[in-house]
C-alpha cells in the first residue's frame, strides 16, 4: 500500500521541487481561489433567500412570534420589530401563524411594491396594492392541505373626504376555495383564514370575511366566539385511525413470530361513537332493620265501634218486606251494631340516584381481516388464529376473518431517479460537481505546465545538425605529397588547404556529433525507465491511464 502511495507521492514531489518560486506562488494562489470559489458557492446556494414575514411588531408580540418560529426550527432574522424568514417557508407559516392569532398589532404585507415610483399614480398604486395583495393571500391559503384552488376579493371603500359626512363604510372580503376530492375544512382553519384576511387589511374584521366553498357554493362558518373548535367528524376519522394502528399493531405482535412480518397482512376497521350522553341511574338498597319494610313515609288509622241496635221491629211472625241493608265493617247481631276501622301505611325503600355524562369516545364496532402467505390452511387453524386474534383485540371471534393465500410477488425496486433525489442529496451533487470541475482544472492546468517544459527541453537540446553528402567524398589526391603538389601546381595547393579545413571541420562535426549522441542515450535510458514507470502503472489503473492518453490527444488537437 505505501509502494503504491509513493509512486503517487513521489512524481508530485518531483514536480513541486522542479518548480521555481514564482510558479509555486501561482501554483498555491489558483488551489486557493479554487477553494475559496467553492466555499463561496456552497454558501451561496445553501442560503436561501430572506423575506418580510411581518413588518413593525411591538416587541412583545415579536417575541412570541420569534418563539412560535424557534418551536418549528425555523431560521429567522430579526431588526427593529420586522422579522424575516426564508422565502421558500413564508405562505406555510403564515397560514400556521394566522390559525394562532398572530399578527396582533400590525398588518401582514407591505402594500407598496417594486413597481410603484414616484411617476404612480395614486389610482395605480391602488390597483397594484389591491392585485398584489390578492394574490399573496391566495398563495397562503392554498398552502392548506386539501385547498386546490383558492380566490380572494377584497373591497377597500374610497375614502371620504368630506369632513360633514357621517357615512362611512367598512371594508369587505371574500374568500372563494376549491378542494380536493372529499376534502372539508374544519373551524379552526376557517378561523385562520379569516384571522388572516382580515389582519391584512386595515379596518377589517374577521365578521366581514366571507369563506365560501365553491363545490356547494355555502358559507363555511367559524366558531361564533372566536376560539377554535376541533370538527367532530374530522376528531372521529383521528381516533378511528388511531386506533385501528393500535390494534394492527397489536394482533401484529402475535402473529409476527410465528408466520414472520411480511407474511401477514391485517386489517382493522372500527366504528366510534363520539356523541355525549348523559345518563340518570336509580338504584333501591333494602333495609337493612326492621325486617326490610322501609322508613313510614304515610299512615292512616280506621277505628271500631259496637252500638246498641234501637231500630224497631216488624211483627211477630211476620216478613218484612224489604232487605236489610248492611255497610262494609258493620256487623249487624241481633240488638248490636258493630264497626271496624283498618290502619295503612306507605313505606318508602333506600334509593340512590346517579347522573353519568359521557365526553369520551366508546368503540361501537370493530372488525378485524386477516391474510396469511401460505397455500394450504384447514378450518382448526383458522379458527385457532380467529381466537388468538380476538383475545388480542378483545372482541368476539365473529368479528375476525382469516383468509390464507401465497401472496404476490413484489415488483421490481424502482430506479433511484424516481422520488429518491431529495433536497439533501442536490446539494451534495452541487459539491461533487464543483470538486470534481476543480479537479479537472487542477489536471488540465498540470498537463499544460508538464507539455510546456518538455518544449523547452526539447529547444534546448537544439537540433540535430545536418551534413552534406558529398562531405564524406573529400579525399586527398593519390601519388602525390601535398609539398610537391604546391610546388608543381598552385591549384594543388589550394585544394590541400581546402580539403585540410574540410578536414577539420569534419572533426569538430564528428566531435558534435558523438556528444548529440551520448545525450541521446542519457535521454533515451531516463526514457526507459519512465516508459516502464508508465506500463506499470497503466497495468495498475487502465481507466486513469486511458483518461490521461484521450486528455493528451485532445490537447495535442488544440496546440496544433
Amino acid at each position: 500500500m505505501n509502494e503504491q502511495l509513493k509512486k503517487y507521492i513521489e512524481p508530485v514531489k518531483t514536480f513541486w521541487s522542479n518548480q521555481s518560486k514564482k510558479r509555486k506562488i501561482i501554483w498555491i494562489s489558483g488551489l486557493a481561489g479554487i477553494v475559496l470559489i467553492a466555499v463561496l458557492a456552497a454558501y451561496l446556494l445553501n442560503r436561501p433567500p430572506y423575506v418580510v414575514l411581518y413588518p413593525g411588531l411591538e416587541h412583545q408580540e415579536a417575541v412570541e412570534v420569534m418563539t412560535e418560529l424557534g418551536k418549528r426550527n425555523v431560521n429567522y432574522e430579526e431588526k427593529d420589530g420586522t422579522i424575516l424568514v426564508p422565502k421558500d417557508e413564508e405562505n406555510s407559516l403564515r397560514m400556521d401563524l394566522a390559525n394562532m392569532g398572530y399578527p396582533k398589532t400590525a398588518p401582514n404585507y407591505d402594500f407598496f411594491t417594486s413597481n410603484t415610483d414616484v411617476m404612480t399614480t395614486d389610482y395605480e398604486k391602488k390597483t397594484i396594492e389591491k392585485y398584489q395583495l390578492n394574490q399573496r393571500l391566495e398563495a397562503v391559503i392554498e398552502t392548506l392541505d386539501g385547498v386546490k384552488n383558492a380566490n380572494v376579493t377584497i373591497s377597500i371603500p374610497e375614502e371620504n373626504t368630506y369632513a360633514w359626512s357621517k357615512d362611512t363604510t367598512k371594508p369587505t372580503a371574500s374568500v372563494s376555495i376549491t378542494l380536493y376530492g372529499e376534502n372539508s375544512l374544519n373551524t379552526k382553519q376557517v378561523n385562520g383564514i379569516k384571522q388572516l384576511v382580515s389582519k391584512s387589511v386595515p379596518n377589517l374584521t374577521a365578521e366581514n370575511v366571507a369563506v365560501i366553498d365553491t363545490s356547494s357554493g355555502e358559507e363555511l362558518g367559524g366558531a361564533s366566539d372566536g376560539s377554535s373548535q376541533v370538527d367532530l367528524s374530522q376528531f372521529k376519522r383521528t381516533i378511528e385511525k388511531a386506533y385501528e394502528n393500535d390494534v394492527e399493531s397489536s394482533v401484529m405482535k402475535v402473529l409476527g413470530p410465528v408466520f414472520g412480518a411480511n407474511n401477514v397482512g391485517i386489517t382493522a376497521k372500527s366504528v366510534m361513537d363520539v356523541d355525549k350522553k348523559i345518563q340518570e341511574i336509580i338504584t333501591y338498597k333494602p333495609s337493612t332493620e326492621g325486617g326490610n319494610t322501609g322508613v313510614i313515609s304515610e299512615s292512616s288509622q280506621k277505628t271500631e265501634q259496637e252500638r246498641a241496635n234501637g231500630a224497631s221491629g216488624g211483627a211477630a211472625g211476620a216478613e218484612t218486606n224489604s232487605d236489610i241493608t248492611t255497610y262494609p265493617g258493620v256487623t249487624v247481631d241481633g240488638n248490636t251494631i258493630y264497626a271496624k276501622d283498618e290502619k295503612s301505611y306507605k313505606y318508602l325503600v333506600s334509593q340512590v340516584k346517579e347522573q353519568v355524562q359521557g365526553d369520551a369516545a366508546s368503540i361501537k364496532d370493530l372488525t378485524i381481516s386477516v391474510v396469511i402467505n401460505q397455500q394450504m390452511m384447514n378450518d382448526t387453524q383458522r379458527t385457532q388464529i380467529a381466537d388468538l386474534v380476538a383475545h388480542a383485540a378483545a372482541i368476539d371471534p365473529s368479528k375476525v376473518v382469516v383468509y390464507n393465500a401465497p401472496f404476490a410477488e413484489k415488483p421490481a425496486a424502482e430506479t433511484a431517479s424516481n422520488g429518491l433525489i431529495t433536497p439533501e442529496m442536490t446539494r451534495i451533487l452541487i459539491f461533487v460537481g464543483i470538486g470534481a470541475a476543480a479537479l479537472l482544472l487542477l489536471i488540465i492546468i498540470l498537463l499544460a505546465v508538464t507539455r510546456a517544459r518538455k518544449r523547452k527541453m526539447v529547444e534546448a537540446e537544439g537540433e540535430e545538425i545536418p551534413v552534406p553528402e558529398d562531405f564524406y567524398e573529400l579525399t586527398p589526391v593519390s601519388g602525390q605529397e601535398p609539398e610537391e603538389e604546391a610546388e608543381e601546381d598552385p591549384e594543388a595547393l589550394a585544394r590541400e588547404q581546402a580539403r585540410k579545413e574540410a578536414e577539420e571541420a569534419l572533426r569538430s562535426k564528428k566531435e558534435a556529433l558523438e556528444a548529440l549522441e551520448k545525450s541521446r542515450e542519457v535521454r533515451s535510458g531516463k526514457e526507459e525507465v519512465l516508459r516502464g514507470k508508465l506500463k506499470d502503472f497503466a497495468a495498475q489503473n487502465p481507466e486513469i491511464a486511458a483518461q490521461l492518453i484521450r486528455t493528451w490527444l485532445r490537447g495535442d488537437d488544440f496546440n496544433e
